[in-house]
């Protein structure tokens, strides 16, 4: 994937099923499945609240494993966050 680990990110991300995900969801090749693992959430309170946001992100790690005996690979970017903007809920 074309991912820049020492450029810092913005993402607009929903709360849906008990996690935050990008908005619009990364999707990537049908051969691929990709996560963003938001590795100090707790440190932001906000978040605990709120169903939008845009959150500023440094890429920390990514992680890109296959699957055995399918072609098929998995990846997880670990992310730090450095700032948050709450949304509003409705679009």
């Amino acid at each position: 994937m074309g991912v820049d680990m020492a450029k810092r990110y913005w993402v607009e991300m929903n709360f849906i099923a008990n996690t935050w995900q990008p908005d619009p969801l990364i999707r990537p090749a049908h051969h691929h499945r990709s996560r963003l693992d938001l590795d100090n959430i707790d440190d932001f309170p906000g978040l605990a609240h709120a169903q939008r946001a845009r959150v500023t992100v440094q890429l920390t790690t990514s992680d890109i494993s296959k699957i055995p005996d399918r072609y098929e690979w998995r990846s997880v970017f670990h992310a730090r966050i450095l700032r948050v903007c709450i949304l509003a809920d409705a679009r």
